[in-house]
């Protein structure tokens, strides 16, 4: 039977219910506990239901399976030997593994705990993972990109920090992006490209693409660029200086090969084709060439332009042209031009060890040859202006050139009537084209008449010409002589002639002639040129 009342006594002894009997509490009833004959059943039809316990632990403990449900809602499932599942209305949200534990949905938590080298795996295949290896802690992406950044509603910015409080990179919304150095910004990106504070160090190579350039000072003054053909370095204002700061070298090439170096301390040196043409020495500079001449030309192409070379000595100074050959190892080889501001132009050689001045040139034009003579090519000689000062006489004064000057030896004797004969002070002069002879003859023999002698002049007769003649022991046949010259013609030949009565003249012949006769003759006559 049922048991409907419980007096002030209480129960002393155990309450056995059938299957499907019910304690029932409350009013209405409210609350049952009561077995099917199947399942036991703790059953709150009002309001909520709690179970208290004021004292130490509350265990639910079954056999198999434990099961809590909202109506017909899951809300915890405990699966004896297996899972405990958590619901969020009858969806499973919560379940744990034999590995751990696995979520369906979001996981809010204030901290999140995890040991050491344990992971927290992200994705179906564990993608993306967070761990810290007791180390240091990591971020494993295995598929695909990894993103970091805001959603894409949030307008704030993202920051990457080494430590807390420094930053390390700070990327901003629809702006730059910044890159620190211990906390203190060294690059930034803006809308027309990059700007570095302090220095840009490059390992490598800076790629920039034709017409791309680098521009450096505040109003880019400086370009570096190539322009699709040509490399230039451009500078808007100032001067452009190439310098090193140590004993480093300038070096200027084209094609691999060098056009232009500088070398710290020392030389400065200009190139042809990889062969060095000029340099700077500690005393000026020189010009180089390993080929059969080398030379230094001075050029202009402006109409009427001269082409100049300047040398300027300085205060109480000389200017000195120096000309050395053959390596200079013989003091034969070396010459200078030089003004040794003395108002004089001197060339001078070392040939005798120290240097002696052989020729000079004055203000005034004077040429004066201090050593040796002046020795002029065959052909070749000095020009002298015609002057006439009395324009009126009808005289024709022209320029001539005095191309030859020569002195010798001349004459030997042809058809001589008197034999042998002795010449001696035989001597010539020749000035241009007149030719001045002079002759002693002696020790003549065997006489006969006809022409005493003939002598040939050393130089072609223009013409023909009359000269003097002294003679001494000489008799005459013909009482009337009174005049005796030499004479010389287009024969090439001189000849002694006598007049007579002032009108005729006649051969000397060897019978007018004896061993003791001197007879000593005198002639000028024209040359060809």
């Amino acid at each position: 039977m049922a048991l409907t009342k419980i007096d002030d006594r209480g129960l002393t002894t155990p309450i056995d219910l059938l299957d499907n009997e019910k304690i029932q509490f409350g009013t209405g009833n409210d609350l049952q506990l009561y077995h099917n004959g199947t399942d036991s059943y703790l059953k709150n039809t009002t309001n909520d239901l709690y179970i208290h316990n004021t004292g130490d632990d509350t265990y639910i403990i079954a056999t198999d399976d434990i099961y809590l449900k909202n109506g017909d809602d899951w809300a915890i499932k405990c699966i004896g030997d297996g899972a405990v599942e958590l619901y969020h209305d009858n969806a499973k949200k919560f379940e744990t593994l034999s590995t751990g534990v696995s979520i369906s949905g979001n996981l809010d938590a204030d901290q999140i705990d995890v040991g050491d080298a344990q992971e927290i795996r992200l994705g179906a295949s564990a993608d993306l993972k967070l761990v810290h290896d007791g180390t240091h802690s990591w971020v494993q992406n295995a598929t695909g990109n990894l993103y970091l950044g805001n959603s894409s509603g949030n307008a704030n910015h993202v920051h990457i920090q080494a430590k807390y409080g420094d930053e390390g990179i700070v990327v901003y919304d629809d702006a730059q992006v910044e890159l620190y150095y211990d906390n203190s910004k060294k690059f930034y990106t803006h809308s027309t490209g990059c700007a570095v504070t302090g220095e840009l160090a490059v390992s490598d190579s800076v790629t920039l693409a034709d017409g791309d350039k680098l521009k450096f000072g505040h109003g880019y003054d400086l370009e570096i660029y190539h322009d699709g053909t040509e490399n230039r370095i451009e500078a808007a204002n100032g001067a452009l200086d190439l310098r090193t700061t140590t004993s480093a070298n300038i070096e200027i090439l084209a094609n691999d090969k060098y056009s232009v170096w500088g070398e710290a301390d020392g030389m400065t040196a200009l190139y042809w084709n990889g062969a060095r043409k000029f340099e700077t020495t500690q005393y000026g500079a020189k010009i180089n060439t390993n080929l059969s001449s080398g030379y230094l030309e001075v050029s202009t192409t402006a109409n009427l332009g001269d082409g100049h070379i300047e040398i300027i000595g300085g205060e109480a100074g000389g200017a000195v042209l120096s000309f050395t050959a053959d390596e200079g190892d013989d003091n034969a080889d070396k010459w200078r031009i030089q003004n040794a501001g003395d108002s004089l132009l001197g060339f001078r050689t070392k040939d005798s060890g120290s240097w002696v001045q052989k020729m000079k040139i004055g203000n005034d034009g004077h040429v004066t040859i201090d050593d040796g003579n002046l020795i002029l090519a065959s052909g070749h000689g000095i020009q002298f202006s015609g002057y006439d000062e009395d324009t009126t006489d009808g005289n024709n004064i022209n320029s001539n050139t005095l191309d030859d000057y020569e002195e010798g030896t001349w004459g030997s004797l042809t058809g001589s009537a008197v034999g042998s004969a002795t010449i001696s002070n035989n001597r010539y002069t020749r000035v241009g084209n007149l030719v001045t002879l002079n002759a002693y003859i002696t020790s003549m023999s065997t006489f006969s008449s006809g022409h005493a002698f003939e002598l040939n002049v050393p130089f072609t007769v223009v013409g023909e010409a009359v000269g003097s003649v002294l003679m001494q022991h000489v008799h005459w046949d013909e009482s009337s002589a009174s005049f005796a010259s030499t004479y010389v013609w287009t024969a090439n030949k001189l000849r002694i002639y006598i007049t007579r009565d002032d009108s005729s003249w006649y051969t000397v012949a060897g019978d007018h002639l004896s061993t003791n006769s001197d007879i000593y003759v005198q002639i000028s006559y024209h040359t060809t040129s």
